[in-house]
């Protein structure tokens, strides 16, 4: 799994961002360094890497995954929310974090088994806590276009797979992306009694292949993970979502269109809420 860290002003605040492989997490950084380097909101230090993104990109190619375990770096030193200009100083950059065993750590969770976690995975949940307690939110990325297969595994499907099992298809990504990772927080709020709500981002990929609004991933997120949500919302957490497409796939793609798919919302929240924990 990758983790990508958001670093704010001279406290360096930071927002970490999980999600499980090919959840679409480099398309996502590099259709938001895309827009925040259009916007004249910031600047990437690796340009040698996005120009060798940017072929795979334009072809339509898969990214290969070397480039995906490539650090990288995006800076961004203002956020325009309105017709202010907030001036910041955070960044978002990548690091590798467990792959396929913060995954199954993530299946053991999603089932109860805490007391039948190895050793290497007692490392990866307190890994995951450690890096909770030190950040000052967090970025969860989500991939609804992804089914359980007869093996117990989440796999990838098609557009067309997805709109004649849509349902079937949220519930599955939901239960193995979602509701381990709320169990692991539940677990570092036990751990931590007195720790003050975070702001948790919840950020849906794909939607250029899902088709859905985020109104709709709204009804479905809302309602399915309600007990859920509530129970960190009671604890002071500040719960968000986006639905995002990415730069160079289908109708939805373009700049104009990246920007009302919660990119901007996504750096405008972050902005705000870190500004006014200052």
């Amino acid at each position: 799994m990758a983790i990508m860290r958001l670093e704010f002003g001279r406290r360096k605040r930071k927002i970490p961002v999980i999600g499980i492989r090919q959840v679409g997490k480099s398309y996502f950084f590099f259709t938001l360094a895309h827009i925040v380097s259009e916007l004249g909101w910031g600047e990437v230090d690796n340009v040698d890497y996005f120009h060798d993104m940017f072929q795979y990109i334009l072809n339509g190619l898969p990214i290969p995954p070397t480039m995906e375990r490539t650090p990288i770096n995006l800076f961004v030193d203002k956020v325009d929310i309105g017709e202010s200009s907030i001036p910041c100083n955070f960044y978002i950059y990548t690091e590798d974090f467990g792959g396929a065993e913060f995954e199954e750590l993530m299946r053991s969770l999603a089932k109860g088994e805490l007391s039948t976690i190895r050793p290497e995975q007692k490392d990866l949940l307190d890994a995951f806590i450690n890096l909770f307690r030190n950040a000052d939110g967090i970025i969860i990325m989500i991939d609804v276009v992804r089914l359980t297969d007869g093996k117990g595994n989440l796999v990838t499907v098609t557009a067309d797979e997805f709109r004649k099992k849509r349902d079937e298809c949220i519930r599955s990504s939901l239960a193995e992306q979602v509701v381990p990772l709320t169990k692991a927080i539940d677990i570092f709020i036990k751990m931590n009694p007195n720790v003050k709500g975070k702001p948790v981002f919840f950020v849906f990929t794909k939607s250029d292949v899902h088709g859905m609004d985020k109104a709709e991933i709204e009804n479905y997120f809302a309602r399915l993970m309600a007990i859920n949500l509530a129970r960190l919302r009671r604890r002071g957490f500040i719960i968000k979502w986006y639905n995002v497409a990415s730069y160079g796939f289908g109708g939805k793609s373009t700049t104009s269109l990246l920007r009302q798919f919660g990119y901007t919302e996504l750096l405008q929240d972050i902005a705000d809420y870190l500004g006014r924990r200052r």
